[in-house]
Parts: structure tokens; C-alpha cells; sequence
């Protein structure tokens, strides 16, 4: 009986998007006319079923191809005629999330999309730009993952951006030429590009709050702390992103990857820039973009090709300082911020383990080279005795005689301690740094913790049959595999974003619609009012003298900073202040070389 109701589910499936299709919204499509041209786009549904309009890849730079490959982006060209801006744009890449990590996108990718639930207000709207995430290696804007549908319930005008990623976003040469960070100049660029145009969609160019998950929330974090990025955003939220994370590190000169990455390709490392230029443009950008982690030494770290310290690299630094230099001594751009994690945020890595279990025995086992990899960003041949012995001395602590494994206490331990040294402990240091500052205006700290029906540990972990028939359960009203894992790093994206590649909602229960409304609420609340419970005060300001955050639960929102997570926090502090976790390593023998 089983089998045969397993073998239903997708013909089950197939009938029902055939026959409860959505139709579209009636009326022309709209029309805008902005600093390069004219752009038509559609009209759509939210979720209570306003009509909105939605433009999606509409240029703001050149196509980084050819010559440009590499270079600093350059403003979009104006084109004549109308530009039908419907479909989605994705920039080139391997998707790291998928199976085998297909190739997706194109290079000319450089776009953004942009939806508004009304294009000639009476008051200009308050203006939300979300940065996606994926690694600095995978992802896109599209809205494949980013629906605006339950955001458009709001009066509130929403951009979503590409930006390069993997090695065409983030290789250095020489800084002249090829400065690396192009995937953050990027970003400013199309910010640049919504200060210019926003109007000409009902968007209010002096509000515009920057928010961003996982890498995208580190970007903000990136932007928080740039000088080029100044007056660009009047306020941000960074979601499970911060500047002080082991992941944004890395250890060495960024030419000695270029130089490894040109002679991994058969050319001369040695020869002139421009002839190092010349070969590589040659490559197919898939090629390029394959190379991502070909230095790889444990779960795809390192990934050099990623924003950088530019400082003393280029005469146009992004990045000038070390991010804990710019949060120590208040050199960060002076808005409103909100900053915070999920609870479970290490079930990313552990998601990782579980496609090729063997990890788990090859990093205990080998835990004196690879915890300071997790830990310090430090690779095989940069890692200390000290920096060694520390991560050692929390194994031995935290797990005892207990060896990694992906269940009981072990497993428990396992996601606690990557969730923590990623994201959950990065994000309460930075948020205790910034707001040491008498001059820092409000920051709100939070916890999500709401368990969906959908977890980004279901698509890393579930084998692909399982993934499918999940999905499309869900599609037909139950849940044939229920998540229960924990609240995964990404997964309040389900609860805020249609993702129209998915076949179904993923606000299937009370709690979900709860948890799905009151984060539309409070995200739109503070890009409105700089405070997310503008109405009771309910969520309020983080005091580093009495840190709280707000857990965003099933049922209810607290107020909380349990014992727990202080001693947690205190400990990853501690280790932070005898290594501190900067975002490159000067101690590395080739910044000598090159320099």
C-alpha cells in the first residue's frame, strides 16, 4: 500500500498544477522609464492577493565579459526601444546546493529585479534591497528562491541583486587592473544604480534599508563597515552574517591564489598582468568558476575568492582596515542595524558531513590541522602549535571521548560548535563591539528558532528521491518526511520569500503563516521606522551591558539571553582574544613574498 501511494504522489502532484494554475492579474504591463532607457515588466500577485509590479534583470552594469572580465563594473549602457525585464537573471556559476553542483546562469548576469506595489505614490515607499547568499560562490537574485510575493503585501518597494561570485568575483592581480572584491563593487553599484533610479518605481531613495542571509549577510556587514558604501543606506539587517566569522577569512596574499589559480590553467604566473589578463579571458567562465575551491583541504575551505581586506592592495579600497579594527574603533557607517542567526545555524556543515560520511572519522581523527581550519581560517601549512592545541583543548571539553558522528549527543555537539564558530558567536561579538560605541544608533539582536516544513538540511542531507517525493507531499497537503533537525542556517527564507522554483508554499501551518507574518512585519516595520515593534517597543535595542536578544519563535517572541548561550559566548570570546579572527593573516610568509 505504501508503494503504491509513494508511486501516486507525483501524478497526485502533476493534476494539481495543472488544474489550480494561478492565473495572472489583469491590465497592461507596467512601464518605467529610468536613467538608461525604458523597462517593461509584469504585473503579479502577493499573498493576500494585491496586484504588484514586478521587473526582473534589468541591467546596472555592463555584461563583465571580454575585456571587462576581472575589471572594476562599469554603469549599464543606455539601450533605445523598450527592454522586456520578466525573466529572471542568474549570473554564471556551479551551484554548490545542488547535486553534482550543476552549471547555472550566464556571465552578462549583472542585473537586478525590482517589485512595487505601487509606482506613483503619493509618498515615495520605503526601499528594501536584499543581498543574496550561497558562499560568494553560488545564488542569485531570481525568483526562483526570492519571490516578492509576501513582501508586496507591504508598502514597501523591493530590489534583489546579482553580483559576481566565485573567481570572476573576487580575484586580485595587481589592484590596478584586477583589484579583487568585484563582487562587492558590484553591490555598490547596483546600490548606486537604486539611488539613481528607485524614484522612477515609487522607492524613496533616502530610506533604503540593505539586508542580506549568509554571505549576502555578510555583504551588509561589509557595506556597514565601507567607506565607499557611505550614504548609500539609511539602515540594514544582517542575517546570518558576520565580518568576524572564520568563513570570510583567508590566509594568504590574495596573488598567491591568483598565481596558483594561472598556473592550475597552464599559464605563466610570472608573465606581465595584462598578457596573465589575456590568457585568462580565454577561459570559459563555467571553467573559471569550477575553480572555486580547488585548493580545498575539508569541506570547502579554504575559498579565497571572496571579499578581502583591500587596504594597501588598491588606491580604492572597499575594505581599508580589518574588520575588527573598523568595529573597535567606531569607523563604520552610523545607521540602524538588526543582526542575528537561527538555532541551529551548524546543521549547514553537518549537512555537508552527511554527503560523504567518512568526514566525520577524517576530521576528529585529524583534528589538530582541521580545527584550526574551522576555527582560525588557518590552513595546513599556516596553523601554530598554540592555535593547534586550542581547538584540541574544546574538543576535549566539549566532547569528551565522544567522536563526531551525525547522531545522539555527538551530532548535537557537532552543529553546536560549527553554528556557533560560523555565525552565532561572530554575530554576538559584533554586536557587543558596535554597540560599545556611544554614538552607535540602535541595534536589535535576534534568535529564530521556528522549525518549518521545509529546512535547507532537508535538501543537503535527504538523498534526491526523497527530496522530490517530500516536496511533493508538501505540494498535496502532507508531509511525507517531516523536518526535525533543527532550524537550519537559511531556513526563515522559506517563511519570508516565494521561492517559485519550489511546487508549493511552504507556509503550511498556523505557526508558519505567524512566523511568515511577523518577520515580513518586523523587517518592513524597521525599514520603515529604523524599529522593527514600532507599536509596543516589544523588541528592544541590544545593551551590551545587559545583552539580550529576541528569540522569533512557533508560538511567541521573547526576550532572552539564557546561561547557556553566555557561556558559550564568553568562551568563543576568550578564544578570539588570544587568536584573534581577522580576515587575513599577516603572519602568513607569502603577504612577505608578495609584498
Amino acid at each position: 500500500m505504501i508503494l503504491y501511494i509513494v508511486l501516486a504522489i507525483p501524478v497526485l502532484y502533476l493534476l494539481k498544477r495543472v488544474f489550480l494554475k494561478k492565473g495572472k492579474p489583469p491590465g497592461k504591463p507596467p512601464l518605467c522609464t529610468i536613467s538608461t532607457g525604458k523597462v517593461e515588466g509584469a504585473l503579479c500577485f502577493s499573498r493576500s492577493g494585491k496586484i504588484f509590479s514586478s521587473f526582473n534583470g534589468i541591467p546596472f552594469a555592463k555584461p563583465p565579459t571580454g575585456k571587462l572580465r576581472f575589471l572594476r563594473p562599469e554603469p549599464a549602457e543606455k539601450w533605445e526601444g523598450i527592454k522586456k525585464c520578466t525573466k529572471s537573471v542568474e549570473f554564471i556559476q556551479r551551484n554548490i546546493f545542488r547535486a553534482g553542483s550543476p552549471k547555472q546562469g550566464k556571465e552578462d548576469g549583472l542585473v537586478l529585479n525590482v517589485n512595487s506595489p505601487n509606482l506613483q505614490p503619493k509618498e515615495l515607499l520605503p526601499v528594501m534591497v536584499f543581498i543574496h547568499g550561497g558562499g560568494f560562490v553560488s545564488g542569485s537574485g531570481a525568483r526562483g528562491l526570492y519571490g516578492a510575493d509576501n513582501f508586496m503585501d507591504k508598502d514597501i518597494v523591493l530590489v534583489n541583486t546579482n553580483y559576481r561570485l566565485s573567481v570572476l568575483g573576487g580575484l586580485y592581480l595587481d589592484g590596478k587592473l584586477v583589484p579583487g572584491n568585484q563582487g562587492m563593487r558590484d553591490q555598490v553599484m547596483a546600490l548606486e544604480w537604486v539611488q539613481e533610479n528607485i524614484k522612477h518605481f515609487g522607492g524613496d531613495k533616502d530610506r533604503v534599508t540593505i539586508f542580506g542571509e549568509s554571505a549576502g549577510g555578510m555583504s551588509v556587514m561589509n557595506h556597514y563597515l565601507s567607506p565607499m558604501s557611505k550614504g548609500l543606506f539609511s539602515a540594514a539587517i544582517a542575517m546570518s552574517g558576520s565580518p568576524i566569522s572564520p568563513f570570510v577569512g583567508m590566509d594568504k596574499h590574495p596573488r598567491h591564489y591568483a598565481n596558483k589559480l594561472v598556473e592550475h590553467l597552464g599559464f605563466n604566473s610570472e608573465d606581465p598582468v595584462e598578457k596573465i589578463i589575456e590568457n585568462l579571458e580565454s577561459v570559459e567562465a563555467v571553467d573559471l568558476q569550477s575553480l572555486a575551491y580547488m585548493l580545498e583541504e575539508f569541506i570547502r575551505a579554504p575559498m579565497p575568492f571572496k571579499p578581502m581586506v583591500d587596504g594597501g592592495l588598491v588606491e580604492d579600497p572597499f575594505l581599508p582596515e580589518e574588520p575588527l579594527t573598523l568595529l573597535e574603533n567606531g569607523q563604520f557607517n552610523k545607521v540602524p542595524l538588526m543582526i542575528g542567526t537561527n538555532q541551529n545555524e551548524g546543521l549547514l556543515i553537518k549537512g555537508f558531513y552527511q554527503k560523504a560520511v567518512k568526514k566525520y572519522d577524517q576530521a576528529y581523527d585529524n583534528w589538530d590541522a582541521i580545527g584550526p581550519l574551522a576555527f582560525f581560517h588557518r590552513e595546513k601549512d599556516e596553523y601554530t602549535e598554540e592555535e593547534s592545541q586550542v581547538c584540541q583543548k574544546y574538543l576535549k571539553k566539549h566532547f569528551g571521548d565522544l567522536r563526531f558522528s551525525n547522531t545522539g549527543t555527538a551530532s548535537e555537539k557537532l552543529v553546536e560548535m560549527y553554528g556557533d564558530i560560523l555565525f552565532t558567536a561572530p554575530a554576538d561579538i559584533a554586536a557587543k563591539m558596535i554597540t560599545a560605541h556611544t554614538d552607535a544608533p540602535p541595534l536589535y539582536h535576534y534568535v529564530y528558532s521556528h522549525q518549518g516544513p521545509l529546512s535547507l538540511y532537508d535538501l543537503l542531507a535527504l538523498p534526491p528521491w526523497k527530496t522530490i517525493l517530500k516536496l511533493a507531499s508538501l505540494a498535496l497537503g502532507f508531509d511525507l518526511f517531516k523536518s526535525s533537525d533543527g532550524v537550519c542556517h537559511g531556513d526563515e527564507l522559506f517563511m519570508m520569500f516565494k521561492a517559485g522554483a519550489l511546487p508549493t508554499s511552504t507556509l503550511k501551518s498556523k505557526d508558519d503563516k505567524r512566523v511568515s507574518k511577523n518577520l515580513i512585519n518586523m523587517w518592513t516595520d524597521f525599514a520603515t521606522h529604523h524599529n522593527p515593534t514600532p507599536e509596543d517597543n516589544s523588541w528592544s535595542k541590544f545593551d551590551p551591558k545587559n545583552p539580550k536578544y529576541l528569540e522569533i519563535g512557533s508560538k511567541c517572541n521573547t526576550m532572552k539571553y539564557p546561561e547557556n548561550h553566555k557561556t558559550r559566548m564568553e568562551e568563543w570570546k576568550e578564544i578570539w582574544e588570544k587568536i584573534p579572527p581577522t580576515m587575513s593573516h599577516k603572519k602568513s610568509p607569502t603577504w612577505k613574498k608578495t609584498e
